[in-house]
C-alpha cells in the first residue's frame, strides 16, 4: 500500500504538468517526426498530438521510472474509446501507436500498446514491459500494460478504465490470463507466472510487428 500511495502522490503532482504546451518546444532526441502525409492522412489535430506527446517526452525524459507510468498512462488514457468494428471494421484490430495517435481513440489493446512502444522509446527497459491479457470482473477480455521491476514482481498495471498506476494485487478486478513481449508468452499455472514460449504463436501481434517498427532506434525517424 505504500507503494500505492507514494504513486497516487507523484499523479496528483503531474496532473497540470500534462496539460502545458510551449510554441517552440525543445524536442529530446528520441522524438517522434512526421511527414506531411500524416496530416493530410490525420489532420491537424492528429498533429497536435504527436506534439505533445513529443513535448512530454521532452519533458520527462530524465524523470524515475515511476513518474514515466505515471505520465504516459495519463496522456493516452485522455484518447476516447471507440470499439474496433467501429474505427477499422473489425472485430478484433490491434493499432499502431501511429494510428492510435493519427484517429485519436481506440480500445483497450491500443491504448496498451501505445504506452508499451512510447516508454520503450523513452528509455524503459522493455523486458521488463508486458502487454497482460485479463478478464475484467471476471467476464470481459481486456488488455493492460505491466510494469515488472523484476522477473519475480507482481507488475504495476497501465490501464485504460482506470488512472491510476496500481500494483496488480490491488486490482482484484483483474484477472491475468497471459502476459507477452518481444521476448516470449507467459501464463497463469497455479496462479505462478510461467513461460511457455515464444510470442510469434500470437497472431495479431506478429500482424501488428509487420505493419509497424515496435522495435525501435535510437535515432529520429518518420512514422509514416
Amino acid at each position: 500500500m505504500k507503494n500505492k500511495h507514494f504513486l497516487s502522490l507523484i499523479r496528483k503532482a503531474l496532473v497540470g504538468a500534462l496539460l502545458i504546451t510551449t510554441t517552440a518546444p525543445v524536442l529530446a532526441a528520441n522524438s517522434f517526426t512526421a511527414n506531411a502525409d500524416y496530416t493530410v492522412k490525420y489532420g491537424s489535430n492528429a498533429q497536435a498530438r504527436l506534439d505533445r506527446l513529443n513535448v512530454l517526452m521532452a519533458k520527462h525524459a530524465n524523470s524515475p521510472i515511476e513518474t514515466k507510468l505515471i505520465v504516459v498512462n495519463d496522456f493516452f488514457n485522455a484518447f476516447a474509446y471507440r470499439e474496433d468494428s467501429v474505427l477499422w471494421g473489425q472485430d478484433d484490430y490491434w493499432a499502431s501507436l501511429i494510428e492510435f495517435l493519427g484517429v485519436g481513440m481506440g480500445d483497450c489493446e491500443d491504448y496498451a500498446i501505445a504506452k508499451l512502444e512510447v516508454l520503450t522509446r523513452m528509455g524503459v527497459d522493455k523486458e521488463k514491459l508486458r502487454l497482460i491479457y485479463t478478464t475484467a470482473n471476471d467476464i470481459t477480455p481486456h488488455m493492460v500494460l505491466g510494469y515488472y521491476s523484476n522477473q519475480s514482481a507482481r507488475p504495476l498495471i497501465m490501464d485504460n478504465i482506470q488512472n491510476e498506476v496500481l500494483p496488480m494485487s490491488v486490482r482484484v478486478d483483474l484477472k491475468q490470463v497471459y502476459s507477452f513481449n518481444d521476448v516470449g508468452v507467459w501464463v497463469i499455472v497455479n496462479g505462478k507466472s510461467k513461460f511457455a514460449g515464444n510470442s510469434k504463436r500470437l497472431s495479431l501481434w506478429g500482424d501488428l510487428n509487420t505493419r509497424t517498427a515496435m522495435r525501435l532506434p535510437t535515432e529520429n525517424y518518420k512514422i509514416i
